[in-house]
């Protein structure tokens, strides 16, 4: 198991001890956490009941190192928006939908409803979303930024 902390954030952060367990079986993570977490997630996320909770259960299907990482209260700095341009990618937040990412060549990623991307052109994911009203001399559509497109 591995733990990823920040000491800015006053967080210990502790995987578990390292655990053998046949293929096929169940075993609960014993992570924990002391002082005040906003956000903790295990990955990967295969095999386990719920990755947000702090003692899922992981059933073993292959051999696999669970991380468990937490996001806590900067006491110098008050923000509680993580990652709130997405810049740094599919990180810092949590979301019911499925990620899908820009592939290229493809222009239909975003097709099945409950999906979601980060990028700064949904006409890459999706070649039915509307073209962006903005243009600049050059004669290309630019949209603003890295964004979160969501398709219900």
């Amino acid at each position: 198991m591995v733990a990823r902390f920040s000491s800015s954030c006053n967080l210990i952060v502790d995987a578990g001890h390292d655990t053998s367990i046949c293929i096929g079986g169940q075993l609960i993570l014993q992570g924990s956490i002391i002082g005040d977490s906003a956000f903790l997630e295990w990955t990967p996320h295969d095999g386990l009941n719920d990755p947000f909770v702090l003692h899922p259960t992981a059933t073993i299907d292959s051999a696999i190192t669970y991380t468990l990482t937490a996001l806590g209260f900067d006491t110098a700095n008050h923000n509680l928006v993580v990652n709130g341009n997405f810049e740094q990618g599919n990180t810092g937040f949590y979301s019911e939908q499925t990620y899908v990412s820009d592939l290229s060549g493809m222009q239909n990623e975003m097709y099945p409803n409950g999906t979601y991307t980060l990028i700064d052109n949904p006409i890459l994911v999706n070649d039915t979303w509307p073209n962006c009203s903005r243009s600049y001399w050059w004669g290309r559509c630019q949209y603003d930024a890295h964004q979160w497109y969501v398709n219900y």
